[in-house]
């Protein structure tokens, strides 16, 4: 009996070890499985979401069948700026007529020509509008083949347009590029956004200043996407 109970009591603790070490077995391999499959599903290639500025790489040409009746507002305002005074003409019935008003400052005759060149060369209507992005920079080209080049990191730059030199602030702006425009007393901004159909490019522009009274709207005009 006490023979029997000796042996018995040295069968469990090595029948307790092989249990534990069969135990630590299964453990280990059902790591390795799961770091073998973590491994294969990190090793499959994950596609890159295209970057919504992408949106507007291509050219697009205007679409006049979705520009706004008064879209030339501003060239008649511009045009009928008078050049031998800042003071704007009276209408017919004596109040001044607003596609005669100017600036609500005085300006001279030298500043209101060089007002008018510039509003002239950086508000035209582009037939066509072309688009590259490389690091930190984009590419405006329009239907004359006039290539801008504009770090789309905010930094001020001198770019010249026909025979008007301005300085431009380039950002984007979410999924819009936006330009802060400005030359001698002249601002406007800018602003890019290719619609979600990626079909459609949405121009709008807001002149800044001068301070005109009446004031002029915000420009708005609509391109579709050159296949």
């Amino acid at each position: 009996m006490a023979v029997g109970f000796i042996l018995s009591s040295g069968a469990a603790p090595r029948a307790d070890a092989t249990v534990r070490l069969a135990l630590s077995i299964l453990i280990a391999l059902a790591g390795s499985t799961l770091a073998a499959a973590s491994a294969q599903q990190t090793a499959v290639p994950v596609e890159p979401p295209v970057s919504a500025h992408s949106r507007l790489i291509g050219s697009w040409k205007i679409d006049r069948r979705q520009l706004p009746d008064d879209q030339d507002v501003w060239r008649r305002r511009v045009d009928a700026m008078p050049t031998e005074t800042a003071a704007p003409r009276a209408g017919a019935f004596g109040a001044s007529d607003p596609m005669l008003a100017s600036p609500g400052s005085s300006y001279s005759a030298l500043d209101i020509a060089t007002l008018r060149s510039a509003m002239r060369d950086l508000l035209e209507t582009a037939e066509r509008l072309s688009f590259g992005l490389g690091d930190d920079a984009v590419t405006i080209t329009d239907d004359l083949n006039r290539a801008l080049t504009f770090a789309t990191t905010g930094k001020k730059e001198r770019r010249q347009l026909a025979a008007t030199e301005f300085d431009a602030k380039t950002k984007w702006s979410g999924e819009a590029l936006t330009q802060d425009v400005t030359v001698w007393n002249f601002a406007m901004t800018e602003v890019y956004l290719p619609k979600q159909d990626n079909e459609e490019l949405l121009v709008s522009i807001r002149i800044v200043k001068p301070n005109f009274q009446p004031p002029i709207k915000d420009i708005s005009r609509v391109y579709t996407r050159i296949k």
